[in-house]
């Protein structure tokens, strides 16, 4: 490339090799949707309106599973090459001609929001008897959550993997405190359970 070369005409040629190198159709341009590594997902639009949506990272960078999807959409599939080959021509492609596009709502905190809010709906105000199963529970405009039986109903209610630690961690930016609550059992004695509390109002990303 030339010193006068921009940036467009870079990512250009960068689509045609990629394209010309697995013996594809023209691709367009990739667009990446979000930057959240457990949200982000990505759209390869070639030649002739046709558009491949690659679910997550992980499948963009493994050769087989992104093969699959062209198999399917594009009725052909790339020429195969050395992974050592295929990690340098994919991470050309991210560097240089992958457009990232991130809509507001499409953040893992975003959607971490919206599952808590949904959630909130359970909870009630006896606090004893919410503690003692670490269910949700209200005091006030106060909602305290067990970040493990939060972690569980997204899984049970919306199919979603969701990690722990990463939980954890967007329950924190959006500004919950983690605390040791005190509870009465109808049985036993007194004991304690750990919690994330936050007002529900101020549960908004930044």
């Amino acid at each position: 490339m030339t010193a006068t070369t921009t940036d467009g005409d870079l990512r250009k040629q960068v689509l045609r090799d990629f394209s010309l190198a697995g013996g594809l159709p023209q691709l367009q341009r990739v667009i990446q949707h979000g930057e959240d590594p457990a949200t982000v997902r990505y759209t390869f639009h070639f030649d002739q309106g046709r558009e491949v949506r690659v679910p997550s990272a992980a499948v963009l960078f493994s050769q087989a599973q992104l093969n699959q999807l062209f198999a399917v959409v594009l009725r052909r599939t790339m020429i195969t090459c050395k992974p050592g080959e295929w990690r340098e021509r994919i991470s050309v492609l991210v560097e240089h001609a992958v457009e990232v596009q991130e809509r507001p709502g499409e953040r893992f905190i975003d959607t971490v929001a919206e599952w808590v809010h949904t959630y909130a709906d359970r909870a009630g105000t006896d606090r004893d008897g919410a503690a003692a199963l670490r269910a949700p529970f209200r005091e006030d405009d106060v909602l305290y959550l067990a970040a493990t039986e939060l972690a569980k109903y997204v899984r049970r209610e919306y199919s979603e993997q969701v990690k722990l630690a990463e939980l954890r961690e967007a329950l924190a930016d959006l500004g919950f405190d983690r605390v040791t609550v005190n509870y009465s059992p109808k049985k036993g004695p007194r004991s304690t359970v750990s919690y994330y509390r936050c007002k529900l109002s101020e549960i908004t990303p930044s």
